[in-house]
């Protein structure tokens, strides 16, 4: 069945993780307010099939049937923590 699956970022290639790290950057500096907790190198990251970032959250609190409804629904097919 298809899940999202969890990657070591050091399996992504440099350039894609370098283009994600100011993604990312941008993804929290467009909602600071809201989003200053965030931390490119401890929050949960979701990345889509080419493994470019697509959201993160502090906290991963998804079941194996939550990552299966996460990639059934959205584009995101991967996951990492950190970048």
């Amino acid at each position: 069945m298809d899940t999202v699956k969890r990657v070591d970022p050091k399996d992504i290639p440099p350039f894609t993780r370098n283009a994600n790290k100011g993604l990312m950057i941008q993804w929290i500096n467009r909602d600071l307010v809201n989003r200053a907790k965030c931390d490119i190198h401890t929050s949960y990251v979701f990345y889509d099939k080419d493994y470019l970032f697509a959201n993160l959250v502090l906290t991963l609190e998804l079941s194996e049937l939550g990552l299966r409804q996460l990639f059934e629904h959205t584009n995101i097919r991967y996951y990492s923590k950190g970048v």
